[in-house]
């Protein structure tokens, strides 16, 4: 079932090269939460064909948009040591999914299980809204800027006057 849904996302993706990533990661946010609560709501009717293609549809969605244009964007904007840090929450955060998905359908059941993934993604969702800036059409460096803090601290101006000093005595 994975197989074919990654097939068929791997296929598609490639015509998503000229649609803005912000918008590729807050459809998929929709299509996914949307995917999920299908899923809850066919498993708590026991519609077991649907079952499946519900989450064929979250897998789609997920390969389309957030499994693979969060690493992009990450790597668009984020300097080495920020995209260090960005990797390991990433990785953590899947670490931890995969541990306690047993545990919550357990404890939840399939359709409890569903409908919080389906919250969880809801909320990434709107907090993508909100704080995800678009890059599309910018250098890295423009991207790298665009979350950049900019703070003119005495350490600051004593770095770039370190900087014009060495430039000047080189010339």
């Amino acid at each position: 079932m994975n197989d074919s849904a990654q097939l068929v996302a791997n296929g598609l993706c490639p015509l998503l090269a000229s649609v803005k990533l912000r918008t590729i990661i807050l459809t998929g946010c929709v299509c996914m939460t949307l995917s999920m609560c299908a899923t809850a709501t066919f498993t708590l009717l026991e519609y077991n064909n649907l079952i499946i293609v519900g989450m064929m549809c979250f897998l789609a969605s997920h390969r389309m948009s957030i499994g693979t244009f969060v690493w992009v964007y990450c790597g668009a904007v984020a300097c080495e040591e920020a995209l260090s840090i960005s990797t390991a929450i990433l990785w953590t955060s899947a670490t931890i999914v995969s541990i306690s998905t047993t545990k919550m359908f357990a404890t939840l059941g399939s359709a409890g299980t569903f409908f919080l993934f389906a919250t969880f993604t809801a909320c990434f969702g709107i907090f993508f809204f909100f704080y995800m800036k678009e890059i599309q059409g910018l250098t890295r460096e423009e991207s790298q800027l665009i979350y950049a803090q900019f703070r003119d601290t005495e350490e600051d101006k004593l770095m770039r006057s370190m900087k014009r000093s060495t430039f000047i005595a080189e010339k």
